[in-house]
């Protein structure tokens, strides 16, 4: 579903009690920007108690005052995961039945048209008295290998993409130096082995 008007949020529910999988992109078609997140985007969420997963566009780099400045931009690229992996970490913390939690990253680089997915995983994970929920993102084509910044990049030494350095648990694992340059074609082929190998 595509939508500029967040009250569609609380209509959703009552149209579609059942609902199972909701996607919803907040995209300006002409101007290309996504609404921000909001937390009380929660209290609606939570109205959808048949939710397994949820895929929102919305926006976090307003807030953080952090745009992307180029193509190839690691550092801001594990920025923007980060905020993100929050951003799932408060809606599955919410959404105790939601198992997956993806957001669409609209204006990646420098193409405005330019998107990727950010998909987060809930594994349940019984200790001595609760069952924990952890939030862990599946590995994307620039995570498992560390970064040297490119010409015109970023002024930092080095972006660590390395699974063991990057927050939280990510499915995965790291690229060995024998492996294939790393693009933004072969998001959607790494995106669906991580998938197949669950």
């Amino acid at each position: 579903m595509s939508s500029f008007d967040e009250s569609v949020l609380d209509l959703i529910p009552t149209l579609f009690p059942d609902l199972t999988i909701l996607a919803i992109q907040w995209i300006d078609g002409n101007k290309r920007f996504s609404l921000p997140w909001k937390d009380r985007y929660i209290f609606s969420l939570l109205k959808d108690k048949n939710l397994v997963e949820l895929t929102l566009s919305n926006d976090f780099k307003q807030a953080a005052s952090d745009p992307c400045r180029g193509d190839n931009q690691f550092a801001w690229l594990l920025r923007s995961y980060t905020r993100r992996l929050e951003g799932a970490r408060l809606v599955c913390q919410s959404l105790t039945w939601l198992r997956q939690c993806n957001w669409l990253q609209v204006c990646v680089g420098a193409n405005p048209t330019t998107t990727m997915l950010h998909p987060f995983n809930v594994e349940e994970r019984p200790n001595s008295r609760t069952i924990d929920r952890v939030v862990r993102g599946l590995r994307q084509w620039w995570m498992g290998t560390n970064h040297e910044p490119f010409s015109g990049g970023e002024k930092i030494e080095l972006t660590m993409a390395k699974l063991e350095f990057l927050p939280g648990e990510v499915i995965g694992e790291d690229y060995s130096d024998s492996e294939r340059e790393l693009d933004y074609d072969s998001d959607s082929d790494e995106l669906q082995r991580n998938l197949r190998n669950l």
